[in-house]
């Protein structure tokens, strides 16, 4: 009996390690998006791992250093498309700075791919407003209404991690086996749950308003902007409308200036990187328009 006990763990034990090798060897993802709720593009992670962002950009942090205007632009992907200086809050900056040499203005470009106001509320409130930013200008949208991962909202999303995944979180076998467990049951679910949102128009407007009270209670301005998309008569455009009109209305309740272009970007084809795939992504021609926007707006508070 006892020997019959004997080859039977060595034969499990023979097939794990064997199990083991071959999934090393295949170098499959230590994640998956069943499991920790990261967004991905081709299953490459955007940045890494985030415990309460579930993601975020690797080494990206505000150097306030000497500034005396803090300015965080809050954002998804739509501001970060290029890097360095082509990109809409590093222009702002440039901007602001050549027409008040006597003052000196940051901008923090604060966008990360595929977040939504959830993300974004959660990120200036946990770390962003510990620097005492002056400005707060907000732009979310697009990934608000794109459907769930798994059918969940964001604000119930949470990382799926046991016991098991604590001792066993080193394998990547049994990284795997997990992966593909979650990927049954999310496979299940997603016939009844494919069309909610990742953030409702009610969540949207509860966080923007929740933004809007955090920069209030903080001394921080803020300055809205509508989100840019090109109309091509998608069937997302009605919804990314009725969005956008949530921006539109907290911005006159609460008396708060808003940089309204989606309108005027919906029809300017030559305002987006490829305008014939990507109706959300906008060029450096773009960005300089958004920059000029808003420079007209701080110039006149600051005046």
């Amino acid at each position: 009996m006892k020997k019959k006990i004997a080859i039977g763990l060595l034969s499990i034990i023979i097939f794990l390690g064997t199990a083991e090798i071959v999934c090393r060897l295949l170098n499959t993802p230590p994640y998956s998006s069943e499991q920790y709720f990261i967004f991905d593009i081709c299953g490459e992670l955007l940045g890494e791992y985030d415990p309460l962002l579930f993601w975020r950009l690797k080494d990206v942090k505000p150097d306030f250093a000497q500034a005396d205007y803090k300015i965080i632009c809050l954002s998804d992907s739509v501001s970060v498309m290029y890097g360095g200086n082509r990109e809409y809050p590093k222009m702002l900056e440039n901007l602001l700075n050549g027409k008040f040499p006597e003052v000196k203005f940051k901008v923090f470009n604060a966008g990360v791919p595929g977040y939504t106001s959830y993300q974004g509320y959660v990120y200036l409130r946990e770390e962003l407003m510990a620097y005492h930013p002056h400005l707060v200008i907000v732009n979310f949208g697009p990934n608000d209404h794109s459907y769930a991962i798994n059918g969940i909202p964001d604000k119930y999303q949470r990382c799926h991690v046991s016991i098991l995944d604590k001792i066993l979180g080193w394998s990547k076998f049994y990284q795997g086996y997990k992966r593909f467990i979650l990927h049954v049951i999310r496979e299940k679910k997603k016939s009844a749950r494919a069309k909610i949102f990742r953030v409702s128009p009610y969540d949207f407007r509860q966080n923007l308003e929740a933004i809007i009270e955090l920069c209030g209670e903080n001394n921080c301005k803020v300055i809205l902007l509508t989100s840019p998309y090109l109309d091509k008569n998608q069937e997302w455009v009605a919804i990314h409308r009725r969005y956008n009109d949530i921006i539109r209305n907290l911005a006159q309740e609460n008396n708060i200036p808003c940089l309204d272009l989606a309108d005027f970007f919906s029809t300017r084809p030559d305002l987006f990187i490829e305008p014939e795939r990507d109706h959300v992504h906008i060029n450096m021609k773009g960005y300089w328009i958004i920059a000029r926007g808003l420079f007209e707006m701080i110039k006149r508070q600051i005046q």
